[in-house]
């Protein structure tokens, strides 16, 4: 082999050695830009899973803090509801005990207090009483003198005077100023709606206690 051919093969030996080590630092560079590339894929699901899960949680929240808010607004009407019922069904039960008992002597000891309580109420010293056509007989002369006696003892004197109310049919009583622009009204409907936010408040804690606390 002359120097030309020892020269080639050299050359080319060398070119190969270079081949070889450029193609191994390029399989080690793409190796290490694939690693590179898995690692931020990686990181990138990683960061997808969390933002998934974060926002699969918080809709999981949104969904039971809306079933909870929905919950609490039926437990308030059932209550609210049944509340009624009861409101409505206890004045209904005073009303017919009240009608029953209108003949006794409880009764009328009753009326004396409702009408006295109403002349303390209205600033007049000529009222007239009114009351249903069941009650008027109640109303006698001497009911009235009974009023204006327990009136002076609270430091009241009035003449009372008692209307003939044929087709009043509203179980309580009405006093109403001499002028006629002045009432008070203690007929049994008003006087349980002057109470009812007290009945309410009892019923309230009487069905549902737990929310009283």
């Amino acid at each position: 082999m002359d120097i030309y051919d020892n020269g080639k093969s050299t050359l080319i030996e060398g070119l190969s050695r270079d081949a070889r080590h450029e193609a191994g630092d390029v399989r080690a560079r793409a190796r290490q830009q694939a690693e590179e590339r898995i690692q931020y894929a990686r990181r990138q699901a990683d960061t997808i899973m969390h933002k998934a899960e974060a926002t699969a949680n918080t809709q999981a929240q949104a969904i039971m803090d809306r079933a909870r808010s929905d919950a609490n607004v039926e437990i308030k009407r059932m209550r609210l509801a049944a509340r009624k019922q009861l409101l409505d069904g206890l004045i209904e039960a005073v009303r017919h005990s009240l009608a029953r008992q209108v003949g006794a002597d409880s009764y009328r000891r009753l009326l004396l207090d409702w009408v006295v309580e109403a002349v303390r109420g209205l600033d007049d010293d000529k009222p007239t009483i009114h009351s249903s056509r069941w009650e008027q007989p109640i109303l006698d002369k001497s009911f009235v003198d009974e009023v204006q006696r327990l009136c002076r003892e609270h430091g009241r004197t009035v003449t009372l005077a008692v209307a003939k109310d044929e087709n009043n049919s509203e179980q309580g009583i009405t006093l109403v100023a001499a002028d006629g622009r002045q009432a008070y009204n203690n007929r049994v409907a008003t006087r349980m709606l002057r109470r009812e936010r007290e009945i309410n408040n009892r019923l309230q804690y009487l069905i549902f206690p737990e929310s009283s606390e």
